[in-house]
């Protein structure tokens, strides 16, 4: 027993005479006198560190004499940095063979290693350190219940991690040997048998594994008998074959080599090949991806087919985070159908598309902001080439260019805008290049600096000023723009300047009185004259600056009329009705009499004279001065329809209101000094939202004269014959509503980082949100004309219900579906299905349009990470397919 106290207490003396000189620092709560001679146990250890210890624990029964003073230098062999340990059972040192031994969830941190694991020796003689997991009485790795191994080793590098059997590590040469390992690297995984790792980082694995599946046996990888991983940079393997569910692929290639830096990477984007009965064989979609920086990227990809068909593509995706982002895509095509010996079937054509989406931060440039939004092309592009269903059912592409600065602290405000639309059915383009804006919202020069109390009524007087500028051209895409000059573009300045202010009448009216003048500036103009002694008129055009303006006077008076009726019994608490009536008087003088100079008459010299009168700025972009006296008197009605009801819940009783109509209106006017068809057309709107899902919208349009034989209205009313208010000139009702579980209950949203919200918003069909259990969108639209003045009575209607929507059949299947019935072709709209089943780390696509122009169908079976993409199977069948030539 004295000799086990001695041991105990030369222990102790030796420990705090190294802590003295820096070298070891040591922290536990107590020591067991029933320790063996030549190893210490500690219970319930807490943190331990050590910097050095060169000499550690003599053998036997001597004490080896510390030759260490406060001067001496460390053994360059020595361990460099501080070791800290942990361990939740208990640790053995070894004084004889100088070895830690570590117990239950053990931990070891050394610089920027961490590992962790169920058993840990650390062994001071020659600086490494050894980790495993549990083992049963064999001496194998342990499972728990779910058949998860149990306190395996986990080593931790910065940003690396390996999960293994077992672990040895090399403080001083920072090698490595790792036992069976699982390690993640960039969006793979790796499996080996035995990997070791040099002093660079580098690891090599010896039979190994990759795959992005992250499952500990995967459903695919890739098998290599050597694998290299260059840390950040690639992944090198020997000869690899692919193995799917344990099925070995019969082909192998004798090298493989994957990137696995962060950020983007340049590479070559692998074609997709197939067989169109059409267009022949092909390769889709290849090309090279340049990664040009953290900022900026570009893909260069392309089509060809063998019967000569062939498309380029171009895109690129840019961002500057907390400045701008944006991406642009450029698609040309020649798309060749048809045999060409044979003319009859053979057709070709040349299309093209460009579109481009800019989007600036508000904070970058306060008061300043630049946008785009662009779309482009040929009018038939989306018909001739591959096309989503969306896009071929677009008719109309529009685009802007936008520059906006606001003069901060002043009322100033400029933009200016590029703006286009084309039409794929009337193969019409629009181009406006520039709209040059300058607005000054509303001052009031009267108003008093220090008034105090109620604003007069004239210092509610307000003045503001809008001057744009605008060079228009319309024209067709078969026109080509080298043909158009400056000749062909309608351009011109408008000046608005209106003066206003309101104030109350008799307490419960508003007034408002209105001044306005539009000044127009030209730099053409036009004159007539008949051709010789016939009735057919020249236009002659004169170049040179010419102004034109009108005017106009007016006052509104209106005020709000409220309606409410209690129920004394029930859940309808009331009911309330806004009734918001206005009257008006607007007055402008004729502006086409011989005295303001804005217009002209001539006559002709034939047998039959014949006069017109034309104004010289009616071909301007702005039109001419208005034509015709008006004292009118205007009218307009709008109601307002709302109910409160009781609600119950399991603690208390509130109120809420529920909109019955947010909005019912009725207007017109009566011009009381013109010659004839002094009353105006009759307009009536109205709106609502119903339980607030179902928004509903309807308007039309009364004309209150009777026609003549070519539908031009006759100065007497269709009520004063037969009481019909007047004939239905158009009308249209639409109702939609979106329904899914989050429209019946507030949940919040999480958000994704902006890089993969543009990535979902550049392929929102290559996504699938499982969150949402099914989604339903209804919409439906009723369109009526009658069109009285080309003489056509039979009135001209259109009626469609569409609707679309997906369905999460089981946690791993989703299909999804659009549709439509137009009712006066009896007939379905644009039809397709989707169906989607996620496979782990493969997912499957099938999308089908059954029926219709576009009858198609698309397989698709690929590996979900991006690092394999080009790992998939697709089988498809396009719609130009249908008919071969």
């Amino acid at each position: 027993m004295a000799a086990k106290v001695t041991k105990i207490t030369v222990f102790i003396l030796l420990l705090f005479c190294l802590q003295s000189y820096g070298q070891v620092n040591y922290s536990f709560p107590n020591l067991r006198d029933s320790l063996n001679p030549d190893t210490t146990k500690v219970d319930t250890l807490n943190t331990v560190t050590i910097d050095t210890l060169e000499e550690y624990f003599p053998g036997d029964d001597s004490v080896k004499k510390d030759t260490l003073t406060p001067t001496a230098n460390v053994s360059p062999s020595g361990v460099k940095s501080k070791i800290k340990y942990t361990a939740r059972d208990s640790m053995f040192f070894d004084v004889v063979n100088e070895k830690l031994y570590l117990y239950g969830d053990a931990k070891v941190d050394y610089e920027d290693i961490t590992l962790t694991a169920d058993y840990i020796e650390i062994n001071y003689t020659d600086h490494t350190v050894y980790a495993e997991g549990y083992k049963d009485s064999l001496g194998n790795p342990l499972r728990d219940s779910v058949g998860d191994y149990i306190g395996l080793p986990v080593f931790t590098q910065g940003s690396e991690k390996f999960f293994s059997h077992t672990i040895t590590y090399n403080f001083d040469t920072k090698k490595g040997k790792i036992g069976i390992v699982t390690t993640k690297e960039g969006d793979g995984y790796i499996h080996g048998e035995v990997v070791k790792k040099d002093e660079a980082n580098n690891f090599y694995i010896r039979n190994g594994r990759y795959t992005t599946c992250d499952k500990d046996t995967p459903d695919y990888f890739i098998q290599a008998s050597r694998l290299k991983v260059i840390q950040n940079n690639k992944i090198i393997t020997g000869p690899a074959y692919l193995v799917i569910e344990d099925v070995p692929f019969p082909i192998a290639v004798p090298f493989g080599i994957f990137p696995s830096k962060s950020g983007r990477s340049s590479g070559i984007i692998i074609p997709t090949y197939g067989d169109s009965p059409s267009q022949g064989f092909y390769l889709q979609k290849g090309g090279y991806y340049f990664g040009l920086s953290d900022y900026m990227d570009l893909a260069l990809r392309g089509d060809i087919y063998t019967y000569g068909s062939w498309e380029l593509d171009a895109s690129s995706q840019y961002i500057n985070r907390y400045h701008y982002t944006g991406n642009f895509d450029i698609k040309y095509s020649y798309t060749q159908t048809g045999d060409p010996e044979v003319p009859s079937t053979f057709s070709s054509s040349r299309s093209y598309f460009i579109t481009w989406n800019h989007t600036q931060d508000p904070k970058a440039n306060p008061g300043s902001v630049f946008s785009a939004k662009v779309n482009f092309g040929s009018t038939s592009f989306f018909q001739n080439t591959l096309s989503t269903g969306s896009e071929f059912l677009t008719n109309t592409f529009a685009s802007s260019i936008s520059y906006q600065k606001d003069f901060i602290g002043t009322p100033f405000h400029f933009s200016a805008d590029i703006t286009h639309s084309q039409n794929d059915q009337t193969k019409e383009i629009d181009l406006t290049a520039p709209d040059l804006t300058f607005t000054m919202s509303s001052i009031y020069p009267f108003k008093s600096a220090n008034s105090v109390g109620e604003q007069k009524w004239y210092e509610k007087i307000g003045i503001s000023e809008s001057s744009v500028l605008q060079n228009n051209l319309t024209t067709y895409d078969s026109v080509p723009f080298k043909s158009l000059g400056i000749a062909s573009f309608a351009n011109g300045v408008e000046h608005t300047i209106p003066l206003s202010t309101s104030f109350k009448v008799m307490k419960y009216f508003t007034l408002t009185p209105t001044l306005s003048w539009t000044d127009r500036w030209y730099l053409q103009s036009i004159t007539e004259h008949f051709y010789g002694n016939t009735d057919s008129v020249v236009t002659d055009t004169v170049h040179g600056f010419r102004r034109a303006g009108d005017g106009s006077a007016s006052a509104n008076l209106s005020t709000t009329i409220y309606g409410m009726y209690n129920f004394r019994h029930g859940d309808i608490v009331a009911i309330r009705h806004v009734m918001t009536p206005s009257i008006s008087f607007t007055y402008r003088p004729d502006f086409s009499t011989p005295n303001w100079g804005y217009y002209n008459t001539i006559k002709s010299t034939n047998d039959t004279p014949m006069t017109r009168t034309y104004s010289y700025y009616q071909n301007g972009i702005y039109g001419a001065p208005s034509q015709g006296k008006v004292q009118a008197i205007g009218f307009n009605l709008d109601n307002n329809l709302e109910m409160k009801v009781k609600t119950h819940t399991d603690t208390s009783e509130g109120t809420k209101k529920i909109k019955l109509l947010e909005s019912l209106s009725i207007n017109g006017s009566y011009n009381y000094v013109a010659d004839s068809l002094k009353l105006s057309h009759i307009a009536l709107q109205g709106r609502t939202t119903l339980f607030d899902k179902v928004n509903i919208s309807a308007s039309t349009t009364l004309d209150p004269y009777f026609h003549d034989t070519l539908g031009q209205d006759i100065n007497k009313y269709q009520i004063t014959n037969g009481g019909k208010l007047g004939t239905l000139t158009n009308a249209n009702i639409t109702c939609s509503f979106n329904l899914n579980p989050a429209a019946f209950k507030s949940q919040t949203t999480t958000k994704g980082t902006p890089d993969e919200l543009a990535a979902i918003n550049k392929h929102p069909n290559d996504y699938v949100d499982f969150k949402i259990p099914w989604s339903l969108n209804v919409s439906y639209g009723m369109y009526y004309t009658k069109n009285l003045a080309s003489g056509v009575t039979t009135p001209e209607t259109s009626q469609t219900l569409n609707f679309s929507g997906d369905l999460k059949l089981t946690p791993k299947w989703k299909i999804g579906f659009t549709s439509g019935y137009d009712f006066v072709a009896h007939d379905l709209t644009y039809t397709s299905l989707t169906f989607y089943r996620d496979l782990h780390c493969w997912e499957m696509h099938l999308n089908w349009v059954p029926f219709g122009s576009h009858q198609s169908y698309s397989f698709q079976l690929n590996v979900k990470s991006s690092i394999l993409q080009d790992l998939k199977l697709v089988k498809k069948k396009d719609w130009y397919d249908n008919t071969i030539p």
